[in-house]
């Protein structure tokens, strides 16, 4: 699957069915999921967010590629581990050893791998998020 995200405003209003839409957010989009398409970019395409797109996109196809890499089991520890479960709580939980869950957890690189996932979460909640709403705010005030 591959995804593509534009920052802009819209000039239709949005609905339930995505029909009918139309603006630089559109057109932003289209062009990343097109760019996806032909560069075949996994984890995400963004446009339209200035001098943060290289980095959102670089933070977005590492994890992705890491994320490909791993089996089911392990992608279902890091949930867990996501979710603030302990080692033991998560072997428990599934019904394997500490140490298997240990052992996984070195094996899958779940630290480095949570703290790519917190940097992408520090970007979106300090520079996306109000970046978002700064255009929203001026595009309301335009109408």
């Amino acid at each position: 699957m591959r995804v593509g995200m534009g920052l802009g405003v819209l000039h239709t209003p949005v609905q339930r069915e995505a029909i009918n839409v139309d603006g630089p957010a559109l057109h932003l989009a289209r062009k990343a999921i097109q760019t996806a398409h032909e560069e075949r970019r996994y984890g995400g395409v963004f446009l339209g967010f200035s001098e943060l797109d290289p980095v959102m996109n670089g933070i977005a196809r590492i994890l992705w590629f890491h994320r490909s890499r791993l089996t089911k089991t392990q992608l279902r520890i890091a949930e867990l581990l996501r979710q603030g479960k302990s080692q033991s709580d998560a072997a428990e939980e599934l019904s394997i050893t500490r140490q298997a869950i240990s052992k996984q957890v070195v094996s899958m690189g779940w630290r480095p791998y949570a703290e790519a996932e917190e940097a992408w979460r520090f970007l979106l909640e300090r520079y996306i998020n109000p970046m978002i709403e700064k255009r929203s705010v001026s595009h309301q005030r335009e109408q």
